[in-house]
C-alpha cells in the first residue's frame, strides 16, 4: 500500500477493514488500476499499456480486479471510479480517446451490469484537480480555488472554483489545450485545427511544431518523433533546440496567463511528464508569464508523480458533497 505524500501508511490489516474503491486511469499510453482507501492511500494492481486491439479488454481488466478484491477482502468496493483522457459522456463512456484506435468506449453500463457496482466517470483532468485538492498540493491548506494543468499527449485543465468542481454540461469543461495560442506559427493541432495551444506545447504537438519551426526559420535539422528528443538536444546545449524551447515556453506562459485571467486561482498545479522530467523548462515558462497581474497564484509541480487523476477519481465516492449533483443523477 503506497501512502500519498505527507500521510502515514496503515498496516495491511487496518486497510483491509477500511472502505475502498477500485480506481481506474485510462490514459492514451497506460492503463492503471488501483485499490484506493478512504485515506487516499492506494495499492497499484495493474500497470500496463492501454489495450489497442479489443477495447473490451479494458472492461475485462476492471471486472477481474473488482472480483479479485471482493474475494480477498470478503466485501465489494464502494464503487468503480474511472478517470479517462479524451472527451467523455458522464452517462456512457469515452469518445475519441487520444492515441487509441477507436472512436468510443462504452464503460458505465457494461461495468454496472457485470459487477453490480456503481460506476463513476470523470475526465482525467477533472479527476486530477480533485486528487490535488484532497491528497496533493492543495490538500494541506484545503485550497478552494485550484487549477490542475497537465502537459501530456494533450493539454487539459481541471478547475475548482470556490470549492466547486467545474464540470460543464457533459463533463468536458477545461479543454484549454484548444484555446488559441499567441504565436506567428500556424501549427496544426491533433484535432485538425490550426493554432491551438496543444499544437505547440503538448507531447503530440511539439514534434510537429519543431519541424515547422525549423522550416520557417530556414534551419536544416533532422525531424524528431518525440518531445523528449527535443529536450535531450536542449540538455546538450544544441542551439536550435534551445531556441525552439524558448519559443514553446513563451507560448506556454501565454496559455498560463489566459488561465489565470479566466479562473483567478490561488494555486496552479502543473503535471505531466514533459514538466515533471524537465523542471528547468517549467521554471523558464514561469519566468515568461505576463507581469501585469495584481495577484499571481502559486504555481507548483504536482507532488503525486502522475497519479493525481487515479487518486482523484475516487472523490465522488468519498466526498460526494463537494461535487456537482449532475454527477450523481446518472446513478440509478
Amino acid at each position: 500500500m503506497k501512502p500519498v505524500p505527507g500521510r502515514s501508511n496503515k498496516s495491511m490489516l487496518e486497510e483491509a477493514k477500511a472502505e475502498y474503491v477500485i480506481a481506474v486511469d485510462i490514459g492514451g499510453t497506460n492503463l492503471r488500476i488501483a485499490k484506493v482507501m478512504r485515506s487516499y492511500d492506494y495499492e497499484l494492481l495493474v500497470l500496463q499499456e492501454t489495450p489497442r486491439g479489443d477495447k473490451n479488454e479494458i472492461i475485462d481488466h476492471i471486472v477481474r480486479v473488482a472480483e479479485q478484491c471482493s474475494k480477498e477482502l470478503n466485501f465489494p468496493p464502494r464503487g468503480i471510479c474511472i478517470s479517462a483522457a479524451g472527451k467523455i459522456d458522464l452517462k456512457s463512456g469515452i469518445f475519441y480517446p487520444p492515441n487509441l484506435p477507436y472512436d468510443e468506449i462504452s464503460l458505465r453500463t457494461p461495468l454496472q451490469e457485470r459487477t453490480g457496482i456503481d460506476v463513476f466517470l470523470l475526465n482525467d483532468c477533472r479527476a486530477g484537480v480533485l486528487g490535488e485538492r484532497y491528497a496533493g498540493a492543495g490538500s494541506r491548506e484545503k485550497k478552494e480555488n485550484l487549477l490542475y494543468l497537465t502537459f501530456s499527449t494533450g493539454i487539459g485543465v481541471g478547475a475548482l472554483c470556490n470549492g466547486h468542481l467545474v464540470l460543464g454540461s457533459h463533463g468536458n469543461a477545461g479543454e484549454m489545450g484548444h484555446i488559441p495560442a499567441r504565436t506567428r506559427y500556424q501549427s496544426r493541432c491533433s484535432c485538425g485545427k490550426l493554432g491551438h495551444f496543444e499544437a505547440y506545447a503538448s507531447g503530440s504537438g511539439m514534434p510537429r511544431f519543431f519541424d515547422l519551426f525549423c522550416e520557417q526559420n530556414g534551419v536544416k535539422h533532422r525531424s524528431v518523433s518525440h518531445a523528449k528528443e527535443v529536450f535531450s538536444l536542449a540538455m546538450e546545449n544544441e542551439p536550435v533546440a534551445m531556441e525552439f524551447l524558448d519559443e514553446v515556453a513563451s507560448i506556454t506562459a501565454y496559455g498560463l496567463s489566459t488561465m489565470i485571467v479566466a479562473y483567478d486561482p490561488c494555486l496552479i498545479v502543473v503535471d505531466g511528464p514533459l514538466m515533471r522530467k524537465n523542471s528547468w523548462f517549467f521554471e523558464l515558462c514561469l519566468s515568461k508569464i505576463d507581469p501585469y497581474f495584481s495577484y499571481m497564484p502559486e504555481i507548483v509541480l504536482s507532488p503525486l508523480d502522475g497519479y493525481a487523476p487515479l487518486i482523484g477519481s475516487v472523490v465522488p465516492v468519498f466526498e460526494p458533497s463537494a461535487l456537482p449533483s449532475a454527477l450523481f443523477e446518472i446513478i440509478p
